[in-house]
């Protein structure tokens, strides 16, 4: 399996480590449905962190994920319940993430850190500013 969802335990945080091959018209769909599933019972904002420093994607890949995250899927970075941060590297997920910022894409924030002890220290700051 090109992913792997993961709850850090007792954190509003979820983890995804996607590697290649990644397919974003058949795989997006399982991962939005397994972090929907890590994060229940999470009463407060869950902080995702995509890992997608093992992911090799083309323009087309951009395309296809832009559109599949913005349709408001459960799981997905349009879902009001999520914040996501990214973490790579990689000038086609840079050029997504600013993409995502455009009104026609839903104005979603998506920081992006190079490595995952920068992301996890990001989201535990998000998440003790949030709970209290």
């Amino acid at each position: 399996m090109p992913y792997k969802v993961t709850r850090v335990p007792n954190e509003p945080i979820v983890v995804l480590e996607v590697s290649s091959p990644f397919d974003m018209i058949t795989d997006l769909p399982a991962v939005f449905a397994d972090i929907a599933k890590a994060k229940a019972g999470v009463a407060s904002l869950t902080y995702c962190l995509y890992d997608v420093r093992n992911l090799q994607i083309t323009f087309s890949d951009v395309v296809m994920g832009l559109a599949a995250h913005t349709k408001g899927e459960p799981g997905s970075v349009s879902d009001p319940t999520i914040r996501v941060i990214l973490i790579g590297s990689d000038e086609l997920l840079r050029l997504a993430s600013e993409a995502l910022k455009q009104e026609q894409y839903g104005q979603i924030a998506l920081p992006m850190y190079a490595t995952y002890d920068e992301a996890i220290a990001e989201a535990r700051r998000l998440a003790a500013q949030n709970a209290g």
